[in-house]
């Protein structure tokens, strides 16, 4: 028996849940703004995708609606953005020590991460969703990934949590060692805290010269995110045995961070287009959010991640504390 086609969305309908996904942006903006949860590890896209999350649980929104509204092409644009604010200049920060650590720390710990995943069977697309973002740069490298893999909205928002959560002690820890241990410790916040906006955090209350390591690794990985897009984007389609067709959008972000690295953007400009990349990914997650049911999260095998998570961060966390004894003492 052949599915009843469905119907086409009518233009009330998208104005609707535009303005819904907008004005939840804005109450976004309002949370964080007001409970500085950046701080703690809950970043601007997470909280939008919850409370989309809550509006698709509530009201059920028919999902032909964000077919029109594309949640991707926001992020793509917030991508395209992120390679020219956070280039590949980054590496070289520290007299190239910033570089070394990030790369070391990001071949070893995907490695690990990947190769758990596969032999515990878990959907390589959400697989290489949540171990790139516990490696690299949480949210942001986690969104690039799952964008260059055709993730689902839903390996997306399961990783964010991982981040917040899970990644949390690990946090912790690092801003402990980062007020106890010097330098050692300023690398290992640059290194195994994955948000940035938690890096910047814990860095303004450490000395300028400390400060300044925890955000030279910190930009150094982010300056990957690119090339780890690409890579395991490569690395789920050979796993899965499906043809993944690479999005322009994380060509053009790897354009433009070749770019970024030649070029120096004024202060307020570099302002701007962080706040515009904010804005932008934060409706995109909000829309995300309405377009995905709830009972999409069951399907994902999210106990076993939780433990590759965690070894995950485990293994991030120790060989950044070797890199970092290593070259910084």
């Amino acid at each position: 028996m052949s599915k009843a086609p469905e119907e086409k969305p009518t233009g009330s309908q998208i104005a609707t849940y535009l303005i819904i996904a907008i004005i939840l942006t804005i109450i976004t903006y309002g949370i964080m703004a007001t409970l500085h949860l950046g701080a703690y590890g809950i970043e601007f896209p997470l909280v939008g995708f919850l409370l989309g999350l809550a509006v698709s649980a509530t009201m059920k929104p028919p999902r032909q609606v964000f077919r029109v509204l594309n949640p991707w092409v926001l992020v793509d644009a917030s991508l395209i953005i992120l390679g020219l604010i956070e280039p590949f200049r980054e590496l070289g920060a520290l007299g190239g020590k910033a570089g070394e650590i990030a790369i070391v720390n990001i071949v070893v710990t995907l490695a690990v991460g990947m190769f758990i995943a596969y032999k515990l069977g878990i959907d390589e697309r959400f697989a290489v969703t949540f171990v790139s973002g516990g490696t690299v740069c949480g949210i942001s490298a986690a969104i690039a990934t799952g964008r260059a893999a055709n993730a689902e909205f839903a390996h997306l928002v399961m990783a964010m949590l991982f981040i917040a959560i899970l990644g949390a002690p690990f946090a912790v820890f690092a801003a402990w060692a980062a007020h106890h241990l010097g330098a050692f410790g300023a690398a290992l916040v640059g290194g195994v805290v994955d948000g940035t906006p938690m890096v910047l955090s814990i860095a303004k209350s450490l000395p300028a010269n400390l400060g300044k390591i925890a955000t030279a690794v910190k930009f150094a990985q982010d300056a990957l995110i690119p090339i780890v897009a690409i890579v395991l984007a490569y690395v789920a389609s050979r796993l899965s045995g499906l043809e993944i067709k690479l999005p322009l959008a994380i060509v053009l972000m790897f354009i433009m961070a070749i770019i970024g690295s030649f070029i120096h953007l004024p202060a307020a400009v570099a302002a701007g287009l962080h706040s515009a990349r904010s804005w932008l990914l934060a409706l995109a997650m909000v829309l995300a959010g309405m377009a995905t049911p709830p009972s999409m999260l069951k399907k994902l095998g999210v106990k076993i991640a939780i433990g590759v998570f965690i070894i995950v961060e485990i293994v991030n966390t120790i060989v950044v504390a070797l890199m970092a004894a290593a070259l910084l003492g």
